[in-house]
């Protein structure tokens, strides 16, 4: 199960590598990055991706919530959409998140990707795979 979960968020993480560029939109990219959780009808728990410094910038928060558990009539959890846009330019960093949850399990990972002048620059890519140690 968690082999799979590290799969979705590997989708999600992909699929906004491949929409990060000058000229595109935030929301173009936090709802490029939903899209795996949304086909496979996983959920979330955190955003997918938001900004640094501040984080001004946040993507979907809870996609597909009525998943996550402990829900009832109350409904604790609600699916946060963003809200702010902006023009993507070459420098902005952001924090790529992708989380993929089923019942009570999570696998999350990412790093930091900059808008780079010919598509995404990972700053980092060690945490953007599920690593087990046994």
């Amino acid at each position: 199960m968690l082999h799979t979960l590290h799969d979705i968020a590997r989708d999600c993480y992909d699929a906004g590598l491949r929409a990060l560029r000058p000229g595109a939109a935030f929301l173009d990219v936090a709802r490029a990055m939903s899209e795996p959780l949304l086909k496979t009808g996983h959920y979330n728990m955190t955003p997918l991706v938001h900004s640094l410094t501040p984080a001004a910038f946040a993507g979907h928060i809870a996609l597909n919530a009525e998943q996550i558990p402990g829900q009832d009539s109350r409904r604790v959890f609600r699916t946060v959409e963003p809200i702010s846009d902006l023009e993507l330019v070459p420098g902005m960093a952001f924090a790529f998140e992708p989380n993929a949850c089923t019942g009570q399990h999570r696998v999350n990972i990412g790093g930091t990707v900059v808008v780079g002048e010919n598509g995404p620059d990972e700053l980092n890519t060690v945490p953007c795979r599920m690593h087990v140690v046994s």
